[in-house]
């Protein structure tokens, strides 16, 4: 039977057929990462990346609280690479992370990516940071103005 590569949440399973797979089939209890393509991958990676999106988005609402935004920018910065080679962003695709102005969090961990990995540029994601330069302020603009 041919083997089939299937990218899941969490990284690429090998298998036999297109059937479910349960999380312990990628990565089991007593594992705490797994390499996908040459790069590591923790466990939790995904999930903080999502928390730190959400955190960003409550922090940039708080002037006070720029210092834990840049500590959150920093950790997705430090696991984008991980993160997209589990096939995160084929799953959901950076154009939808881009697509609510209101969702800080969201354009930033959209930005860094497309720094860390510029292969992810396409025209439709140049077209959305060129109207997206002409409102961005605060650290959305820092990101956005690195990319340029």
């Amino acid at each position: 039977m041919k083997k089939i590569l299937v990218p899941v949440a969490l990284g690429i399973a090998l298998t036999t057929s297109l059937k479910g797979i349960t999380p312990e089939e990628i990565l089991s209890e007593t594992q705490s990462s797994t390499v996908i393509n040459g790069v590591e991958l923790r466990k939790g990676s995904i999930g903080s990346l999502v928390v730190n999106a959400q955190a960003i988005d409550v922090l940039l609402s708080e002037d006070e609280s720029h210092k834990e935004a840049l500590n959150a920018i920093a950790d997705i910065r430090a696991n984008i690479i991980a993160v997209n080679g589990s096939g995160f962003f084929e799953l959901l695709p950076l154009n939808g992370w881009l697509s609510d102005a209101s969702r800080s969090g969201n354009i930033i961990v959209a930005l860094i990516a497309l720094q860390e990995i510029p292969s992810l540029m396409t025209p439709d994601l140049k077209a959305r940071l060129q109207g997206l330069s002409i409102f961005a302020k605060g650290l959305v603009k820092t990101e956005l103005s690195k990319l340029v």
